[in-house]
């Protein structure tokens, strides 16, 4: 019996557990503002100011159904305060989920810059 290799991640960071809270406005867009799992964010001892995750314009990827739909979103508002409390402000690069509060969504982030490569 062979042992099966794991294969890496790369260059990518899941989150678990990510709702749609509410929506406002910044810069003359909406905003959607998701909460991510303060129990897995509270794993990792994340230093927000110094770290190079969730930066602005980094992409998104959230689905809720196992990947049989995929929804694309960038960061919008990286607010260290919010971000320490769980809240992030995405918005959406074309269709978005209809909105349920009780709905939970898989994220996924890709390390490199979208909004470098528009």
């Amino acid at each position: 019996m062979t042992k099966k290799k794991r294969m890496p991640i790369g260059n990518i960071r899941i989150y678990p557990n990510v709702q749609i809270v509410e929506v406002g406005m910044l810069r003359d867009c909406s905003v959607y503002y998701v909460k991510l799992d303060l129990k897995f964010l509270s794993q990792k001892k994340m230093n927000w100011e110094r770290s190079k995750r969730l930066l602005n314009g980094n992409l998104l990827v959230l689905t809720s159904d196992n990947f049989r739909t995929v929804y694309f979103a960038t960061v919008a508002d990286r607010n260290i305060t919010k971000l320490e409390k769980g809240k992030l402000g995405i918005t959406w690069e074309g269709a978005q989920p209809p909105w349920n509060k009780d709905e939970e969504f898989l994220m996924i982030e890709s390390e490199g810059f979208f909004e470098a490569y528009r």
